[in-house]
């Protein structure tokens, strides 16, 4: 099984992730943002600046999950910002035709609550200028992420404003373990 965390920047995927990765023994992670970093060494940029919006790393981190799950049979658990509806439909249903569940989850953040911990997260703390060009692009991102995370037809939400981490893992599990509905 995946199980896809979704979010904003500054909504807790990661800390969430590792939380998850305790809880649930022999899990895995899976961060596809290395593959980004990957191809931005190897191909041309897209013409956007974001890796997301190469095809291959689409095809990349659907064939890269779907080789992990083969091979380690372990469920992965992913951290990613993937706000393009037509992004994850590609990746999922290729993970998906491959036999593969996926449960996916969205943290839910208010654009302030954002803004503050994207403004208070130190990411690069040997590189100041990487640092502060870093936070002004995920503050720019707030608007974005924030209209784009809420489709239920897509993310399953989790609020994560004032919440535990343990109380959040909570609800994943509890998600991840209920039938899953079948569309209508």
């Amino acid at each position: 099984m995946l199980i896809w965390i979704n979010g904003a920047f500054g909504a807790g995927k990661s800390t969430v992730a590792t939380a998850l990765l305790e809880a649930i023994p022999d899990a895995m992670l899976y961060d596809p943002e290395e593959i980004g970093y990957l191809l931005h060494q190897l191909v041309p940029d897209s013409e956007t600046g974001d890796f997301q919006d190469l095809p291959i790393w689409r095809t990349l981190v659907a064939d890269t999950a779907v080789a992990m799950l083969r091979h380690y049979k372990r469920t992965l658990v992913v951290p990613m910002t993937l706000v393009n509806a037509s992004y994850q439909q590609e990746i999922f249903d290729s993970i998906r035709a491959r036999g593969y569940p996926i449960r996916a989850f969205s943290l839910i953040v208010s654009e302030v609550e954002l803004r503050r911990r994207i403004t208070a997260q130190v990411i690069h703390p040997d590189n100041e200028s990487l640092d502060a060009a870093t936070r002004t692009w995920r503050l720019e991102q707030v608007d974005r992420c924030v209209s784009a995370l809420h489709d239920p037809a897509l993310w399953a939400p989790i609020s994560n404003e004032n919440r535990l981490v343990s109380d959040i893992v909570a609800e994943i599990l509890a998600r991840v373990t209920a039938p899953v509905e079948s569309p209508a």
